[in-house]
């Protein structure tokens, strides 16, 4: 359910060039392993966004452009679904 929620709010296009890197070379390799991830899940084409990494300086910049569309009425649906969840009301349940 959240994951439905998280590809509804994601955009549908992503364009752009991102520069990044740090102190410690392997934080850059773990950051391009996420990176990576999220590539897969929300569907992004490595041709219109690229990634640039710097194993040697600390640097994030970038030009980023997001397009797509949020639907509020899609998202009060996830939310209700959500709360209204008797699993979920169990586990507040537990840590209140």
């Amino acid at each position: 359910m959240v994951l439905k929620l998280l590809k509804h709010l994601a955009p549908n296009r992503i364009k752009g060039n991102l520069y990044m890197g740090f102190e410690e070379s392997y934080l850059t390799g773990e950051a391009l392993g996420a990176l990576g991830m999220i590539y897969g899940i929300f569907n992004i084409n490595p041709k219109r966004f690229k990634v640039y990494p710097d194993f040697e300086n600390k640097v994030f910049k970038g030009d980023i452009i997001f397009k797509g569309h949020i639907y509020l009425g899609v998202v009060i649906i996830y939310c209700l679904k959500f709360y209204f969840n008797e699993n979920i009301k169990r586990i507040i349940k537990k840590f209140i």
